[in-house]
């Protein structure tokens, strides 16, 4: 289920930048789709030779599974030399669908040489700088971010566990406790653990740290400049220490070195599509 805004938003991301975003299942079937016009003729082309399908639908596969692995958005240039980017939609900590935006030509960019000799139809395309094209990026990111944030995909869940969820989405960096969250909807502490293996495919704490791990990032993206300690107190861990130590666990990497990548240029683009 969609809310009804969020046709109008990938309509009109669509048409801007002359791109298809679209939205799909964990299966890979197609749930929604911005923007009225065709594929371009340039991938119409590509799409009407079997060895040229053939590797496009492997690209694409390969985004999927990387963001699907990582959780972020993945991007790169495909072999017909347009920059695609795939971003997990995650409900409740996990990925539930996929949105994805494609066929977006870049100025300098060229084709690997099987197609070559397709590029009189790249002309028909909209070509961006690459500097226009990491701000594409960026704005995806931020629309992902939106429909995630703003329930704008939905899917059938218990009306309990959503009511928990938000619950705890609201009130993530103030001390909780299972007691605490049991009593809110309900249920006793072995129901309530059941809930949130069943529907979150994880526990409390683990939702939990997910929930003030994303916090922190967006604090971080949205002010590079707050302190580790800050940032640690904002999302409820009173031990700067222990979040980071946290923070390395679950992301691999230090809050530290996610601060730096936020002070550089937020989205870089690939050279050239990875090999798989």
């Amino acid at each position: 289920m969609t809310d009804s805004g969020l046709q109008e938003a990938l309509d009109v991301f669509a048409d801007c930048f002359d791109a298809r975003i679209t939205i799909f299942d964990l299966e890979g079937q197609r749930l929604i789709s911005g923007g009225k016009r065709p594929a371009c003729r340039y991938c119409r082309a590509v799409r009407r030779s079997a060895k040229l399908l053939a590797a496009c639908d492997a690209s694409d596969r390969f985004l999927f599974h990387k963001a699907r692995k990582t959780g972020v958005m993945a991007a790169h240039v495909c072999h017909a030399g347009m920059l695609e980017a795939v971003h997990p939609i995650m409900i409740y900590g996990r990925p539930c669908a996929f949105i994805m935006v494609g066929q977006i030509r870049i100025k300098g960019r060229r084709p690997a040489s099987p197609y070559r000799k397709l590029q009189r139809f790249l002309k028909e395309k909209t070509a961006y700088s690459p500097q226009q094209a990491r701000s594409i990026l960026r704005l995806f990111e931020i629309l992902t971010h939106h429909i995630m944030a703003n329930h704008l995909l939905r899917f059938r869940t218990n009306e309990k566990f959503e009511l928990l969820y938000n619950y705890l989405r609201d009130h993530h960096g103030h001390p909780l406790t299972v007691g605490e969250l049991a009593r809110h909807v309900g249920v006793s502490r072995t129901g309530l653990a059941k809930m949130f293996s069943r529907h979150a495919g994880q526990s409390f704490k683990q939702l939990l740290h997910g929930m003030r791990m994303e916090a922190a990032e967006r604090l971080l993206k949205e002010n590079p400049e707050t302190s580790i300690k800050e940032v640690a107190t904002a999302v409820g861990y009173n031990d700067a220490l222990y979040f980071s130590r946290l923070y390395r666990k679950l992301r691999g990497k230090t809050p530290s070195s996610f601060k730096q990548h936020c002070q550089a240029k937020p989205v870089r683009l690939p050279h050239r599509e990875q090999h798989f």
